[in-house]
């Protein structure tokens, strides 16, 4: 993961089209489509799956407890059973107002493989607040390269660390982390869901055409040189 790549990224230096289930991000896999290039149908529902769900989730949003209440709202509606036994919401009023936000959010495409295997991974650490948010923000934030398409809460690795409570010196670490974690596992699972391989790249790693643009963006930089040697 790339601390410094809002820097490479604006030097052009990093290609923007790898991303998900195989190297291409679901919203470049639709547009793909959309032109007319032949894609295998399965995968073409599974991405749209994965991209309409996250994006819905966190639609405008301010914290990380609005993802995690729009997410219920969405499991009780798509897939009832994950959520039996839980109480996260205070009453039907509390429940409605959820689902009124939810009404107003960029429709969901639900494809009931893909849509389980998300949700699965988005709850695996429970149900809390804290939890949902960390893995929803990550994986949005993966599988969305275009910034204004984000909520302010996922702009950045720093953006994601605040909205989660980090109070490390440093949070971007751990969300890089967190995010090497979910998605790492989300995109295995996605292949065997659909039995093709990916790539493992994603648009905000390391390439190796930046290599002499991050040497640029990391010279007089000395917060990783250790106490009394040379950065």
């Amino acid at each position: 993961m790339n601390e410094q790549h809002d820097v490479i990224v604006h030097e052009g230096a990093v290609d923007l089209d790898h991303d998900v289930v195989h190297g291409l991000a679901p919203d470049e896999l639709i547009m793909r489509m959309e032109d007319g290039e032949e894609m295998l149908r399965p995968t073409m529902a599974a991405a749209r799956c994965l991209l309409s769900v996250l994006m819905a989730i966190s639609w405008q949003t301010i914290s990380v407890g609005q993802v995690r209440d729009r997410l219920a709202v969405l499991v009780s509606l798509r897939a009832p059973d994950l959520i039996m036994g839980e109480h996260l919401w205070k009453g039907k009023v509390q429940w409605g107002a959820v689902r009124e936000q939810m009404a107003m959010c960029p429709r969901v495409e639900w494809h009931e493989e893909s849509g389980r295997i998300l949700v699965a991974l988005l709850i695996d650490g429970g149900w809390s607040e804290r939890e949902v948010g960390m893995r929803a923000l990550c994986m949005l934030y993966a599988f969305q390269p275009n910034q204004n398409s984000r909520p302010v809460i996922a702009r950045s690795f720093a953006c994601i660390g605040r909205a989660v409570g980090l109070t490390d010196r440093n949070p971007r670490s751990g969300v890089c982390a967190a995010m090497k974690r979910t998605v790492g596992e989300l995109m295995l699972r996605m292949e065997r869901l659909t039995r093709a391989r990916g790539t493992g790249e994603f648009w905000f790693n390391k390439r190796r055409g930046c290599k002499e643009a991050l040497s640029r963006a990391m010279m007089g930089k000395r917060n990783r040189a250790g106490k009394g040697k040379k950065g």
